[in-house]
């Protein structure tokens, strides 16, 4: 997921995940190789599997401190066979 937290903003999840199904791992920020001050890198976000079964990670994207409505959402619809 692309990400600045030069700016503030961050990802986090919006709702708890199913933890039946997946686990959060971790999440990490990787930031661009030789780009300039304040430019956006990337965020990954691992979780491991524990069950079969279905779940949904949705992600929002903004400052935590505002109660604003999030910048950007991402949703993932996650099988695990």
């Amino acid at each position: 997921l692309e990400s600045n937290p030069s700016t503030g903003f961050s990802w986090r999840l919006a709702r708890p995940v199913d933890q039946s199904v997946l686990v959060f791992v971790e999440s990490a920020y990787v930031p661009p190789s030789g780009a300039a001050p304040g430019q956006s890198g990337s965020e990954s976000w691992r979780f491991r599997a524990v069950s079969r079964g279905q779940a949904t990670i949705d992600l929002e994207y903004g400052r935590l401190w505002e109660s604003e409505a999030p910048v950007r959402t991402a949703s993932f619809n996650i099988v695990v066979n």
